[in-house]
């Protein structure tokens, strides 16, 4: 997960159950079980400069370089089929 989609997270989750107490246990959940990355201005100059259309998979492409991640959990796989990561479907977790 990068930093910048935990605000995503947030929002989607909020807007979904209309409580912060119960989008924070969400959110509690996930920073226990993932890796939280940041994206530094290396990984949008990389980004930028990747051809890839999809600015927002770009930088995940980047950032998962960066911090040595060699897998990631998506449900958009055809945005990652050209990389180098191993990629998961959230129906594959356990």
């Amino acid at each position: 997960v990068t930093s910048c989609s935990l605000k995503d997270i947030y929002y989607l989750i909020h807007k979904y159950n209309h409580s912060s107490e119960k989008t924070f246990e969400v959110l509690r959940s996930i920073v226990t079980i993932f890796n939280v990355l940041d994206v530094s201005k290396e990984d949008a100059i990389n980004a930028i400069e990747s051809g890839n259309n999809d600015f927002e998979d770009a930088l995940i492409i980047e950032s998962t370089k960066r911090n040595g991640i060699s897998t990631i959990i998506t449900r958009n796989s055809i945005d990652f089929k050209n990389t180098p990561l191993q990629i998961i479907s959230p129906s594959q977790v356990k």
